[in-house]
């Protein structure tokens, strides 16, 4: 069985498994692990029958799963059948395709850092698109929001805001590590940029977990959640990872990136939507200063 997850457009990941049980939910170390909290812990299950027919299972979730728009307890899976859960979408396929094997069979065989890209379970939140689901956070979320603005919205040079913009960051998200870049001309070069520690050590932007998709998010303007990491960087003690463009309608003031550690839970969607939002008025105090 091969599961094609998705969020919206954005692909989020494709699995494959030869047996279960295979569980579904936001609970650290779900096979198919889908960062929200509209997921339940233990959201669903998929296993085999003696006959070898997959089954979908869910496990009392409180949103319910569902089966081609048919929210169900247990069914037997077909192939090309659509699972629902929260906002994500997951294709099933039970048909062996003989191409995609190859392809894996040669993946599997690679090393280095084109397989950790490959393990990394990314979420490219797509605001533009028709589907995009709704932008959602907690409602506590709203007190954050009112110390940001006035943290940062007394700021009056580039340097003391971008401080004060690192400090929110790093107490807001919970942060083990913070690369932050800003400038003041959207099509400039970045005027002021640089990582931190926790503990307030410098590190570089090469030894963060993911630089690749860094340069990626800045060359293309894009909101990611890297929500798991492969062992190699995991080992680390580094759990997940968001990145966010600091921007303004189509001007584009900079770029966050916040790593949390393993003794923190995975950042969730719902992190990065609040991230989003606080990265607009982030980018509206930049574009107002001198």
């Amino acid at each position: 069985m091969r599961l094609f997850v998705s969020l919206g457009t954005s692909s989020v990941n494709e699995l494959k498994f030869d047996r279960g049980p295979v569980y579904v939910g936001r609970q650290m170390g779900s096979q198919v692990f889908l960062p929200d909290k509209a997921v339940s812990r233990q959201h669903a299950v998929f296993y085999t029958t003696k006959d070898g027919d997959w089954i979908i299972e869910d496990l009392g979730s409180a949103n319910k799963t569902y089966l081609n728009d048919q929210a169900v307890h247990r069914a037997e899976l077909k192939h090309n059948d659509i699972i629902c859960i929260a906002d994500f979408t997951i294709r099933v396929s039970l048909e062996e395709d003989e191409d995609q094997q190859r392809r894996m069979n040669l993946e599997d065989t690679l090393v280095g850092e084109g397989r950790i890209r490959r393990e990394l379970h990314t979420v490219d939140r797509k605001i533009d698109a028709a589907d995009a689901p709704p932008i959602r956070f907690p409602a506590h979320r709203m007190h954050h929001l009112h110390d940001a603005v006035k943290t940062l919205g007394g700021q009056k040079t580039f340097d003391v805001f971008y401080k004060s913009l690192m400090d929110v960051l790093f107490r807001q998200f919970s942060a083990l590590n913070i690369w932050l870049s800003l400038r003041h001309d959207p099509s400039g070069p970045a005027e002021i940029q640089g990582g931190r520690k926790i503990s307030t050590e410098h590190i570089e932007r090469i030894d963060l977990a993911v630089p690749k998709s860094l340069s990626e998010a800045i060359e293309k303007n894009l909101y990611l959640l890297i929500h798991q990491l492969p062992r190699q960087i995991s080992a680390r003690g580094i759990r997940s990872v968001m990145i966010c463009p600091v921007m303004l309608q189509e001007n584009n003031y900079g770029i966050i990136y916040i790593e949390n550690s393993t003794e923190h839970p995975h950042y969730s969607l719902q992190d990065l939507d609040y991230l989003m939002v606080l990265s607009v008025f982030a980018a509206y105090l930049v574009s107002k200063m001198k």
